[in-house]
C-alpha cells in the first residue's frame, strides 16, 4: 500500500508493441520516486502485475505477475558498500604500511638516483651541441 500523497507516483505504464510472437520483449523501463523506510522490518516488496491489451482495451487479461525484492537489494547493497569500504580501508592503512618503511625509502631514493644519472647521460654536452648545429 502507497499513501495517498505520492499515491501519483505510480501509474499504469502503456507500453508499444514489438514485433509478434511466441516470446515477446517488452523493454519499457518504469521511474517513480517515493520514500522508502530505513528499517529492515517494513522494507517493503514490489507486486507487479502485467495486463495484455486486446480489442483496443475492451480485455485485459494477465500476462503475469512478479515481485521485485526492494528491502532485500537494498540490504544486499548496503552490505556490498560496507565490504568495499571496508577493502578500500584495508588498502589504505597496507599503502601506508609500505610507504613509511625504510626499505620504500631507500629503494624510492636508488630509483630517483637511477632517474638523475639516466638524465644526466641523456642530456646533449654543450660540445654536443655545437657538432649537432
Amino acid at each position: 500500500m502507497v499513501s495517498p500523497d505520492i499515491g501519483n507516483a505510480i501509474e499504469n505504464m502503456k507500453t508499444e508493441p514489438g514485433p509478434p510472437g511466441p516470446d515477446p520483449t517488452l523493454n519499457t523501463i518504469i521511474e517513480f520516486d517515493i520514500e522508502l523506510p530505513t528499517d529492515e522490518l517494513y522494507c517493503p516488496r514490489m507486486a507487479c502485475t502485467v495486463y495484455d491489451s486486446v480489442m483496443f482495451g475492451l480485455s485485459q487479461p494477465t500476462i503475469g505477475t512478479f515481485i521485485v525484492p526492494i528491502g532485500d537489494l537494498i540490504k544486499e547493497l548496503a552490505e556490498e558498500r560496507k565490504r568495499e569500504t571496508e577493502a578500500l580501508e584495508h588498502i589504505v592503512v597496507r599503502l601506508k604500511e609500505i610507504t613509511s618503511s625504510e626499505h620504500f625509502i631507500v629503494a624510492l631514493r636508488a630509483s630517483l638516483r637511477k632517474r638523475d644519472d639516466m638524465n644526466v647521460l641523456m642530456t646533449p654536452k654543450s660540445e654536443d651541441k655545437n657538432i649537432l648545429n
